[in-house]
């Protein structure tokens, strides 16, 4: 169903209890883990599917041909390309899966 988002007002497809289309409330998480930071209610993150320094609040970047590695299980370090200041990168990586059935006349 197509709906006008409360954000952008742009009309998107949503389900029918959502007021607010994908990129906002992307936006909009970002925007509170960022403020959540700052105001030192948190230190870090856990579990995202971004980095997020946890200084500054920024979503750090990467491009694959800089930091391959963090495509890999690992720890790392990283210096923030936005405040300068070092931080510690943990990367899990998970793996789903999916089979079915080949036609047995195949």
């Amino acid at each position: 169903m197509n709906r006008q988002c409360n954000i952008c007002g742009k009309e998107n497809s949503t389900f029918r209890w959502e007021s607010v289309c994908c990129s906002c409330r992307q936006k909009k998480w970002d925007d509170d883990i960022k403020d959540e930071i700052i105001s030192g209610e948190r230190d870090g993150t856990d579990c995202e599917d971004k980095i997020y320094c946890p200084h500054c609040g920024e979503v750090y970047d990467i491009c694959p041909a800089d930091d391959s590695d963090l495509f890999y299980e690992c720890d790392t370090e990283r210096e923030c390309i936005y405040c300068g200041k070092e931080f510690s990168i943990n990367v899990s990586v998970s793996y789903s899966y999916s089979a079915s059935r080949k036609d047995k006349d195949a």
